[in-house]
């Protein structure tokens, strides 16, 4: 991308633009780079938990690396001092922290980085889903088998009346189903 010096970006939105073009693209050298620039006028932590600017789905840097899986990014973001528990917000985003959109996606990696960066393991969304919940009902094993190593809840319903465990039970192909129940109640 080659020297990003701030006066390219004359206002603070532009430069918010330039952070969610550089996460969206992947590209962490870029993402180094303008965050080093932030850090010299100090505006590195209003850069990293700043919001897109739409209305029905504002989300951060953050909500956006982890969505994705580009643990190189979320690295780079959590060191930066991007609040590991935000919420989205607008009628698309279901308040969904970072920590759910890396289970639904089944980025075991970012989960991981995520739970060691402070996130909430059973922060619930607009619905009261939790993000072991999530990795459940998209049958992310390895991101359950994580998720409950480090204490997720099986207890935690949802606005339907659900567990992880009733999740689980719903799986239509039998190996599938059984395969989730054993993750989240592993014999003895």
């Amino acid at each position: 991308m080659g020297n990003i010096i701030l006066l390219n970006y004359p206002t603070f939105s532009s430069l918010v633009d330039k952070i969610f073009e550089v996460v969206a693209f992947g590209n962490a050298d870029a993402l180094k780079e303008l965050l080093g620039e932030a850090e010299k006028v100090e505006r590195k932590a209003a850069l990293v938990n700043a919001r897109t600017d739409y209305e029905a789905l504002s989300v951060t840097p953050l909500m956006e690396a982890a969505s994705s899986g580009e643990k190189h990014l979320v690295k780079i973001l959590l060191a930066a001092g991007a609040k590991v528990d935000e919420v989205g917000e607008g009628e698309l985003a279901d308040r969904w922290t970072s920590l759910h959109y890396a289970a639904y996606g089944g980025h075991t990696a970012v989960v991981k980085l995520l739970v060691e960066g402070g996130a909430v393991l059973d922060k619930k969304d607009s619905r009261n889903t939790t993000p072991l919940m999530l990795a459940v009902d998209e049958r992310n094993y390895k991101t359950v088998a994580y998720l409950r190593k480090k204490g997720a809840s099986l207890t935690a319903v949802d606005d339907f009346g659900r567990n992880a465990l009733d999740l689980a039970e719903e799986i239509e192909y039998v190996e599938a189903r059984e395969k989730m129940l054993e993750i989240l109640l592993p014999s003895s």
